[in-house]
């Protein structure tokens, strides 16, 4: 008998149950696998003479191919973040705030273009799985 972890949802029967609608977790089917997580804060400027202009952060995961991540974004300094890509354009700033990854870094961009604004900080949260990515 293989054993397995099976969490069925409320008044159904766990040990009988196979319809996956109808749990909670089984360790049949695959789950992401945490890796790390942590912060990384990004500078930039919303006045960018109207030119679009890219402000980066870097975070090596050594993994050595590209693994599953979430990030999130607090551009308010507020310890409010929200689900990234996040894109808000309002008079005279446009701004991105997203990330991507390759076999060895999660790459954090802050993409501005704006005649007005000041120089500010973006605040990324990051989660990384060691799920690989297939492409």
């Amino acid at each position: 008998m293989t054993q397995k972890i099976v969490i069925s949802k409320s008044g159904k029967n766990a040990i009988s149950e196979t319809n996956p609608d109808n749990l909670i977790f089984s360790s049949d089917y695959n789950t992401l696998k945490y890796y790390s997580s942590g912060y990384i804060n990004v500078n930039y400027n919303e006045n960018t003479n109207g030119t679009l202009t890219f402000y980066k952060g870097t975070v090596a995961h050594g993994l050595d191919y590209i693994p599953f991540f979430y990030v999130y974004v607090d551009i308010s300094s507020s310890g409010t973040f929200t689900p990234c890509p996040k894109i808000t354009s309002f008079m005279t700033i446009n701004q991105s705030f997203y990330a991507y990854a390759d076999s060895t870094n999660i790459n954090f961009v802050c993409l501005m273009q704006g005649t007005s604004g000041s120089a500010k900080t973006a605040k990324f949260r990051y989660f990384i799985f060691k799920n690989k990515i297939d492409l």
